[in-house]
């Protein structure tokens, strides 16, 4: 949220009230679609299946971003972003749950998923200072794409890990 809204409130010259509102509701709301979403459809597609689409998907919201860069303002398109970006979070977190409580063993459930998420989130807290360089060096539209392009790794290491998922209950894998 931190560098988006800095693209919303000094890029796009949208208020406070406005980003406020956009994250704080519509976020929250596609947010919890996702999570219910991504939930119900873990159970259908697998957890293998549902990291790469939910991944693909959420990867491809960034492009409603570049989009938004090379309209300018525009507060449809700023909705569409950030319901996009929420529900592919959500949809994400689903899974990444799920596949973080299927590392655990269960005597150590407590410290080993504290440990995991905390490794989940390293590459945010190691690109977030160094981000606002990259948008002055290359512009907000290329900055975007360059965000969907970086879920590529990740999305080709669950690819080679694929043989290790293990099948939930009641799951389609």
């Amino acid at each position: 949220v931190g560098l988006n809204s800095t693209f919303f409130l000094r890029e796009l010259h949208f208020t406070l009230t406005t980003v406020g509102a956009a994250y704080k509701v519509v976020g929250f709301a596609a947010t919890v679609v996702g999570l219910f979403t991504g939930g119900y459809l873990l159970s259908k597609l697998g957890l293998f299946r549902s990291l790469i689409l939910f991944g693909i998907f959420q990867a491809l919201t960034s492009f409603l971003f570049v989009a938004l860069a090379l309209l300018g303002k525009n507060y449809l398109m700023m909705l569409a972003a950030v319901t996009g970006e929420y529900l592919g979070m959500g949809l994400s977190t689903a899974a990444l749950l799920a596949w973080l409580m299927s590392l655990c063993d269960h005597r150590y459930t407590a410290t080993q998923f504290a440990l995991f998420s905390a490794l989940a989130s390293v590459s945010r807290v190691l690109t977030g200072p160094i981000s606002g360089y990259i948008v002055s060096a290359i512009g907000w539209p290329l900055f975007f794409v360059w965000g969907a392009v970086m879920a590529i790794p990740g999305l080709l290491v669950i690819w080679a890990l694929k043989r290790s998922f293990k099948p939930l209950t009641n799951s389609a894998e």
